[in-house]
């Protein structure tokens, strides 16, 4: 039984009566997880606990606790349901979507932060994280301690290194393909279930620093690339520039050590280091031993290097940080993110089960001669509470089955959507995602059930079971009251978010500036760079070495047939840059605006021509130049009021000292705001020449088909330097298609939430107005009798209901606006957010007034002598 229906049930439960109900439900615990195994179990035995902490709080307020509720009370609470069709499935409708929806976000975030190895012993993986004991930042394992850990730290097994990364594959046929994969120490195969189905796993000999690369391949590369043929295994190809032998094929079930296609093997004793003193490029992994803990190793490791650095070696103060391998994204601030997603979508599935209580409550009301019958009968408080609690249990467990098929959609969406997600991340419905649905289920029907029965039943419920309750005013209550305004408010703030987030996305995936996104072939480029790994041509240092390569990888693709142009740079359009301080010449205070390391000629390749000065020039680039700026015509306008600001200077201030060492660059040109988004308080921004780096990305503009010239891209890259790596090779157009994807399930998402909680808002005000227009038959018909204006009883009837969405309404306006201002993932949502509130504030009053209008016509319809009849 869960320890937390245990400590609910101790609390509620007298002490004598404890022994006997927590004894029987856990003997009948123990039954179902034999027959039903552990989820359906813990479902089961929850609703019992639950049902039996509602018959002792019943007894608790004076009323007899029933033995059981029996079968007639289940068999009557469906005939209800039955009775009343378009209320029941407005109700399993509403509900399923929230439990949907909460129950699917919960299944992420339990997979994000709380899943496993899917694999024998995956508990006792861990990862090693090294960190420079003076600055914090994290810095390689020196290879000393590396060996130092494995000899002595009892609580670890073994250490593996793990390097994740692509390589270049150059085929029999010329062609050149770029391969995710990762290089590992072979040892760690022998604490992996995986069976290769052709040939043979790792084995520490295969990582000997004086031999031919040893590889695996997964079987998808081995069908793609080999058509499966036996003779892979003992065959080579160049990886990387390097000849590199296959041993074996894993299957594509194989997806650790790396979700890549190639596996090489690092040597068993360096890891790939080569000095005593180099840092271990790997990630280090540690298999705890049996019994021991990732904080024990952690004890052991922190001892271990602190007695390395005092013994005079000549090793840096390095700690150590050891966490379980899933691990990795239990940070604070991710729980804090995932934590709130999550609350925010039990907070509308709450919502939505006071919504649907608010129909309870009409229905209960509508009831009370029922009531009244049953309790003069001698039915007793907690008979009549039981019952209602039925009924709400039972619509639902109703919306349950549609709340598991949304459920399942929503795993199913974002696991096709989430390529990049770790191997252990199975978004799929699972036997704990049940449980999550059952336990929502029946929390909406304790919201639904419990309240309004002990509201109906109790002291300020009594005129109910008298058949009174035809007052004067709207009786919703003061918490009825809060709900609404409550539902108002997000059905407001989450329309109008999802309204300006859709808005967002128009904008990002559609520039101010026409580009010519199917004549440009682009491709992100990084340069893996050492100090052995100098350029001949005179470099002295790596930065040299990056600047030559760079310029020499430049003059060989402007060499590919159909380019005209080539040019290089930080940033592409729709790869928004992250803003940096800026000081103003004469300023005081400092900007923050998108920085761009723009190469010379890309302006050009996106056919963009300066709207005051000039472009960059090959002299701008050059040791000693002078340095120069260009501005786009936002950051202009912005932050000088004028275009016109030819010669005006600005300096790029460090994030650490207050940049007085860095130079002044003059303005040298204005160009349109092409490299930002369109609308967005991000489109201010600044331009510097690029030089160097070893990230950036290449633009080519091409005659023809752009995607026709990928793979001689990729061969003239690997001719030159086998260890380029170049990925997202695409036409224009397709750069930044990962955050669309994102923006749009963004905005989708909150348009879909927004929606469903006003149409939900309205349909409880609309039952509630309609149940304080029946209530108030008899008066309405005296009034109308007497001569009273139908206007002014209009009035009477909705003026409650109004307030409180006038009142909703504001409120989520306020909420939506705050919103409106955050920065979220790549881009602003756009201005313009107090005229949209407004509106959809008007909307929501008007479609309330509508709401209580109808029922209130249909009241005036009555005849006053029918009118008087009424019961």
């Amino acid at each position: 039984m869960p320890a937390w229906l245990r400590s609910l049930l101790a609390r509620v439960v007298p002490d004598s009566d404890q022994d006997e109900i927590l004894g029987d439900l856990e003997e009948l615990h123990r039954r179902r997880l034999l027959r039903r195994g552990p989820w359906l179990a813990s479902a089961w035995t929850t609703i019992d606990g639950l049902l039996t902490v509602v018959r002792f709080l019943g007894r608790r307020r004076g009323a007899r606790p029933s033995a059981l509720i029996s079968a007639v009370e289940v068999r009557l609470a469906l005939r209800l349901l039955l009775k009343q069709p378009v209320m029941t499935l407005t109700s399993v409708v509403a509900l399923g979507l929230g439990i949907g929806i909460a129950a699917g976000g919960a299944s992420v975030f339990r997979q994000v932060l709380y899943s496993d190895l899917p694999f024998e012993n995956g508990e006792r993986w861990a990862l090693i994280e090294t960190y420079d004991a003076e600055t914090g930042r994290r810095t390689p394992l020196e290879l000393e301690r590396l060996r130092s850990f494995r000899q002595a730290a009892s609580a670890v097994e073994y250490v593996a290194g793990l390097s994740s990364g692509t390589f270049n594959v150059l085929y029999e046929s010329g062609e050149v393909e770029r391969v995710e994969g990762a290089s590992v120490t072979p040892a760690v195969f022998r604490y992996l279930p995986y069976v290769p189905v052709a040939g043979r796993l790792l084995t520490p000999d295969d990582g000997a620093a004086d031999g031919p690369k040893t590889v695996l391949i997964r079987e998808s590369l081995w069908e793609r690339r080999f058509s499966r043929s036996p003779l892979v295994v003992g065959g080579t190809f160049n990886l990387s520039g390097e000849e590199a032998r296959i041993v074996g094929v894993l299957g594509d079930e194989a997806t650790y050590p790396s979700e890549g296609e190639i596996w090489v093997a690092l040597d068993e004793t360096s890891h790939g280091a080569v000095d005593d003193r180099d840092g271990v490029g790997s990630r280090q992994i540690a298999i705890l031993a049996e019994g021991a803990t990732a904080e024990d190793a952690e004890n052991q490791l922190a001892q271990l290097s602190d007695q390395l650095a005092s013994a005079g070696r000549g090793l840096r103060s390095q700690r150590h940080r050891v966490i379980p391998f899933t691990d990795i994204f239990a940070e604070p601030g991710v729980h804090v993110v995932a934590g709130t997603v999550v609350a925010v979508l039990v907070a509308i599935l709450l919502v939505i089960a006071a919504n649907v209580a608010n129909l309870v409550v009409a229905r209960t009301s509508r009831r009370s001669a029922e009531l009244s019958v049953r309790a003069a009968l001698g039915a007793s408080r907690g008979r009549l509470v039981s019952q209602l609690f039925v009924e709400a249990l039972a619509l639902g467990l109703l919306a349950a089955g549609p709340g598991l098929a949304l459920a399942w959609g929503i795993l199913d969406v974002y696991d096709r959507l989430l390529d990049e997600m770790p191997f252990w991340m199975t978004l799929a419905l699972d036997g704990q995602t049940v449980v999550v649905v059952v336990g929502l289920s029946l929390l909406a029907s304790a919201l639904m059930g419990i309240v309004p029965a002990l509201r109906a039943t109790g002291r300020h419920g009594a005129h109910l079971l008298r058949g009174a309750g035809r007052g004067g005013r709207l009786g919703v209550g003061r918490v009825g009251a809060v709900m609404i305004v409550t539902e108002v408010a997000l059905s407001v703030a989450l329309l109008g978010a999802g309204a300006l987030f859709a808005r967002g996305f128009e904008a990002y995936v559609t520039p101010v500036f026409h580009l010519p996104d199917q004549q440009v072939l682009s491709a992100r480029v990084t340069l893996e760079l050492t100090e052995d790994d100098l350029v001949e041509g005179g470099a002295a240092t790596v930065a040299d070495s990056a600047r030559l390569l760079t310029g020499a990888l430049l003059r060989e693709l402007s060499n590919l047939p159909a380019v005209r142009t080539v040019a290089a740079g930080s940033h592409l359009p729709r790869v928004s840059p992250y803003p940096e301080p800026i000081r103003l010449e004469g300023a005081d205070r400092i900007v923050r605006a998108p920085l761009v390391h723009q190469g010379v000629g890309l302006f050009s390749v996106l056919d963009v021509e300066p709207v005051l000065g000039r472009d960059f020039q090959v002299e701008d680039t050059e040791p000693g130049a002078s340095a120069v700026a260009i501005v786009n015509q936002a950051f202009a306008l912005e932050h000088y009021g004028t275009t016109r600001v030819l010669g005006r200077r600005l300096r790029v201030v460090p994030h650490e000292g207050d940049g007085e060492q860095e130079p002044w660059h003059e303005i040298i040109g204005v160009v349109p705001n092409v490299m930002e988004v369109t609308g967005l308080r991000q489109a201010a921004g600044v331009y510097l020449p690029f030089v160097t780096g070893r990230l950036f990305y290449v633009a080519l503009r091409v005659e023809g088909d752009p995607l026709a010239l990928t793979q001689p891209l990729r061969r003239a890259t690997f001719e030159l330097d086998p260890g380029i790596d170049v990925r997202d090779v695409v036409a224009l157009s397709g750069v930044g298609a990962e955050n669309k994807v994102a923006l749009r399930a963004m905005s989708s998402a909150a348009s879909v939430a927004g929606l469903v909680t006003l149409l939900l808002s309205l349909a409880g005000i609309y039952s509630i107005v309609s149940l304080a227009v029946t209530q108030r038959t008899r008066e309405i018909g005296v009034r109308v009798a007497l001569g009273a204006e139908p206007r002014s009883i209009l009035w009477s009837i909705s003026r409650r209901s109004g307030l409180l969405v006038a009142a909703g309404g504001v409120a989520g306006g306020l909420l939506g606006f705050q919103i409106s201002k955050l920065s979220l993932f790549t881009f602003v949502v756009p201005e313009g957010g107090p005229g949209l509130f407004l509106g959809l504030v008007l909307l929501m009053s008007l479609s309330a007034a509508l709401a209580c209008w109808i029922p209130a016509r249909r009241a005036l319809s009555i005849q006053p002598v029918e009118a008087m009849r009424s019961e």
